[in-house]
């Protein structure tokens, strides 16, 4: 899987089998949730939330919001207890656990939706 380019990770989702018929958001609800927020989603994220759903285990997309101890950061998705955000300056993806931006972070969506398509598609007992 080619992590770099957000349209073969859209084809290897598809391929697999795991994914929703319908997208994620329609491209008129990523505009409305741009103009409330006075935020442009980077155009690897805007194509990935609605060409598919895919079926990710505990990796929910949520409508985007600010986060409200950083506002700065725009919550795009949930994993069990931790948030996804994009900063607003550079559209870099932190993760915030126990309300601390404390986690691992990203470059891009693309690199975070390939990291999180590749977890979760690791075996559970690898033998």
């Amino acid at each position: 899987m080619n992590q770099n380019n957000i349209d073969s990770l859209i084809e290897d989702i598809k391929k697999s089998g795991k994914y929703g018929e319908k997208p994620l958001f329609t491209k008129e609800l990523i505009v409305e949730f741009e103009k409330k927020l006075q935020f442009s989603f980077p155009e690897d994220y805007k194509k990935f939330v609605t060409q598919l759903e895919p079926d990710i285990v505990n990796v929910y997309f949520v409508p985007p919001y600010r986060y409200s101890l950083a506002p700065f950061l725009i919550i795009f998705a949930t994993w069990t207890n931790d948030l996804f955000a994009f900063h607003e300056n550079d559209y870099t993806i932190h993760t915030i656990q126990n309300e601390k931006k404390d986690g691992m972070k990203w470059q891009n969506f693309t690199q975070w939706i390939g990291y999180i398509w590749e977890m979760g598609n690791k075996p559970v007992n690898p033998e």
